[in-house]
């Protein structure tokens, strides 16, 4: 009688020994447990016995797919590299092993298009990386380290990439080996919380960190960049040039000195579009005993810039070497806004250094110690800039032979429009604001305070230190001066020369073509200008007792100036000798300076 399975009984734990009947080619063969077992093992253990699993992920609207699909949307750096070689990767003993760059290659290779894992350990790489398209590279963070083992010239080397991600990760140098990542004509290229560390050997400094050399669309963002001669170096590709790039929230710091080169945290050399936002800058300096001048943000002498925008940094410099926040050459527009310097007094800082032709710059809302701002303008007066605006930008502790705000150089370079508003400057060494070769001015609603202090060790005084000085130009200049506040309580030389003057020109012939009007100069003279419109101030007179006056006392007096004449207003308290009809006469010391021959002409 037919027996079915239901009705037999239970069986106990198998052995594997046990038989069980399989059928094969038409024929009824037996097998044991363990025989399906070891079948089953082969099937699922090899390479493809993950596409024979399904999967599906928790959520309404999950599509169902394979193991093997699932895993591969990402790749590990350990997959392709032998047991040896991990050993080598997690312990950073490196014997036999030497180089594990042929197995990041072939990671890279084929986890193009997907996500590519670098696991915690040092992978020492002996030969050039080339990262493919639309590939994420991402590590651990700091315990994923990428060290260059190589005398060649570049440690990643990618060419029309697109769409190429690098996060998470931080390169060094092993040994004294060059730490350089270039991308060539590649788009849309992000790196994003990678440490750069170029210290050779602890010692010199790598030459570059990351290298553009015609790519678009780059964003640089929470990045460390430490000890390269140039951290980030955007260049063109034949006559493409680099554009769009982005560089935020990035630390720029050297540890070390005595490079050879002119340190520099971003290099436009050729860039069209560049923005740097938020990033600080720490010690980026010049060779020890040399003259080199380091730079956060340099735009250096091509002809592809168009627009560079430096907002929101912070630059120290800790030494007395010199240094420049933003130096532009020829970018034709250019805006520095929201910028943090602080410098030392032998340090011949500038916050930034602007020669452009035919173009516009904006400095605007920065704050520096130890920085003036020095706008250049074109070579000629046929380049000249065509527009610059300095405006609520304070400057303080400036300790160089130069003004807190400097625009065009007389003879040299030439600016056709600006406009100097609602800064501020207090102890200067050498003005506070030098106008030269700029062909019409607005100089307005400043405070000036205390140029010409004289904080160096051996206090000099310097032919240009009034606290507004225009200088003789080769172009005829025209501008107003209004509303601006100056004082000076410390004049080194005491009131001779220059320093004795709140607002200067150079020429008489120059200053009947500027207006003032209502400007405060305290005490401060007025050198050479005839045009001072409703100029007014507050001082207290010298009183001179000339006839029958026995003392007399003074009291601050007001005054206005329209054109040549001068009122002045107030309480002076004299005590006469003797009674009347005798002949009194007083002397009162005047507000500003006069070609008067004698008293009469009061």
């Amino acid at each position: 009688m037919p027996v079915k399975i239901s009705q037999l009984p239970a069986a106990i734990a198998l052995t594997g020994s046990e038989l069980i009947p399989i059928v094969q080619s038409g024929v009824t063969s037996r097998t044991t447990v363990a025989g399906i077992e070891a079948y089953v093992e082969t099937v699922f253990g090899a390479s493809g016995g993950s596409a024979l699993v399904g999967f599906i992920n928790s959520g309404t609207g999950a599509v169902a797919t394979t193991v093997q699909t699932k895993l591969r949307q990402t790749f590990s750096v350990f997959d392709f590299l032998t047991a040896a070689e991990i050993v080598a990767v997690q312990t950073n003993t490196y014997t036999a092993v030497t180089s594990v760059a042929t197995g990041f290659q072939s990671a890279l290779t084929a986890a193009a298009g997907n996500n590519l894992f670098v696991p915690a350990g040092t992978y020492r790489i002996g030969s050039t990386l080339s990262i493919p398209s639309n590939t994420v590279v991402y590590g651990t963070g700091a315990g994923s380290v990428l060290a260059a083992n190589q005398s060649a010239a570049n440690f990643i080397t990618t060419t029309s990439s697109s769409n190429v991600v690098l996060r998470d990760m931080k390169f060094n140098s092993a040994g004294t080996y060059s730490l350089v990542s270039t991308f060539t004509t590649c788009t849309n290229v992000l790196i994003q919380n990678v440490i750069f560390d170029g210290l050779r050997g602890g010692v010199t400094q790598s030459s570059t960190a990351f290298r553009s050399y015609g790519s678009t669309n780059i964003t640089i963002e929470n990045c460390q960049f430490y000890d390269f001669d140039s951290c980030v170096y955007l260049d063109k590709s034949g006559a493409t040039v680099s554009d769009n790039v982005k560089v935020s929230t990035s630390l720029f710091k050297h540890t070390v000195t005595g490079q050879t080169d002119t340190p520099t945290g971003v290099y436009q050399l050729e860039c069209a579009h560049l923005l740097v936002d938020g990033c600080t800058f720490v010690n980026i300096i010049g060779t020890v005993g040399g003259t080199q001048v380091g730079y956060s943000v340099y735009e250096g002498d091509g002809t592809g810039s168009v627009t560079t925008v430096v907002t929101n940094c912070l630059t120290t410099v800790s030494t007395a070497k010199a240094h420049v926040v933003v130096q532009s050459a020829n970018c034709p527009t250019v805006m520095v806004e929201n910028n943090r310097f602080y410098g030392t007094a032998a340090g011949v800082g500038q916050l930034c250094q602007v020669g452009t032709a035919r173009g516009s710059v904006l400095v605007r809302g920065n704050r520096s110690s130890q920085g003036g701002i020095f706008i250049l303008g074109g070579a000629t007066a046929a380049t000249a800039l065509r527009f610059c605006v300095v405006d609520g930008n304070i400057i303080q502790k400036l300790e160089q032979s130069t003004s807190a705000i400097r625009i065009g150089v007389q003879g040299s370079y030439f600016v056709s429009y600006a406009e100097i508003k609602n800064n501020s400057s207090y102890c200067t060494l050498a003005g506070s604001l030098n106008i030269s070769e700029c062909e019409y001015a607005i100089v307005e609603g400043n405070t000036f305070l205390n140029w010409n202090t004289g904080n160096y060790a051996t206090p000099t005084t310097y032919a240009y230190t009034a606290g507004i000085y225009w200088q003789q130009d080769t172009v005829v200049s025209y501008g107003v001066i209004r509303d601006n506040i100056l004082k000076n309580d410390t004049k080194v030389g005491g009131d001779t020369g220059y320093c004795q003057y709140g607002i200067a020109c150079e020429s008489a012939t120059a200053a009947a073509r500027i207006q003032l009007y209502n400007n405060t100069i305290g005490t401060m003279l007025v050198a050479n200008f005839v045009n001072c419109l409703a100029e007014s101030g507050v001082y207290t007179p010298t009183l001179y007792n000339t006839a029958n006056v026995a003392a007399s006392t003074a009291s601050p007096l007001t005054y206005s100036r329209n054109g040549n004449a001068v009122t002045v207003a107030g309480v002076v308290t004299l005590d006469p000798t003797a009674a009347a009809p005798t002949a009194t006469q007083l002397g009162v010391s005047l507000p500003i300076a006069s070609n008067f021959a004698d008293s009469g002409n009061a």
